[in-house]
């Protein structure tokens, strides 16, 4: 919650309001944690490169089920992709964007 809040895709405070009722699959409006979470994977350490790998795989169309899709065009591949990391009880924090073209 308080990513989103600091990436500033909703207010301080509102990102409870932001997600509520989304899925963490294939939203329309705020495709929101595509890969399915962290609880499937291995070691809590190495699930910032497997973030980074579903970033590249959403824009390339390589996603299967998870792929996600433009919202007013559901033939093309998203063209950004974002990827937040926060590690340490919130001491440090890394941001990546990714984009086609």
């Amino acid at each position: 919650m308080l990513t989103l809040e600091g990436l500033g895709f909703c207010r301080p405070g509102e990102a409870a309001d932001f997600v509520k009722g989304q899925r963490r699959l294939q939203v329309e409006f705020f495709p929101l944690n595509t890969s399915g979470g962290g609880l499937p994977y291995t070691h809590p350490g190495m699930y910032g490169s497997f973030l980074l790998v579903e970033a590249v795989r959403q824009p390339r169309g390589e996603c299967g089920d998870r792929q996600v899709k433009k919202r007013l065009s559901p033939d093309s591949n998203p063209e950004i992709s974002i990827v937040n990391g926060t590690g340490g009880s919130l001491s440090s924090t890394g941001t990546v964007v990714l984009a086609t073209g």
